[in-house]
């Protein structure tokens, strides 16, 4: 997974409009809520765990904070979330709650070098 935009994706770009995004970007939200609100939440945290890039990587967490170079609350590889998202790192007791997720550049033990 990689970040990317829409123009990327679709063969004509300099037709896209909002408006032929929205509409489809709302339907796959409401989608999604109606199987939370249905008592979804588990297949959907699943799905998360499952695609999320993060999963094995090495990671930096900063401080969540508007400081242009945030302190550091922890470093590691990601083993997985909690059912509350709670994020957990290899070696690290407590899962950590709060802060802004970095992944570190490749050539740092990720399983992608």
């Amino acid at each position: 997974p990689r970040a990317g935009a829409l123009c990327e994706f679709i063969p004509d770009s300099d037709s896209l409009l909002l408006g032929d995004v929205f509409p489809r970007l709302m339907d796959a939200l409401n989608v999604a809520y109606q199987e939370y609100a249905d008592g979804g939440y588990p297949e959907l945290l699943d799905m998360y765990r499952h695609r999320a890039a993060v999963i094995g990587h090495h990671v930096r967490v900063l401080e969540d904070s508007t400081e242009s170079d945030p302190p550091e609350i922890a470093r590691g590889r990601v083993v997985g979330f909690g059912d509350d998202l709670e994020l957990y790192l290899e070696g690290r007791e407590r899962p950590l709650l709060r802060g802004r997720l970095m992944m570190e550049p490749h050539g740092n033990g990720n399983p992608s070098d």
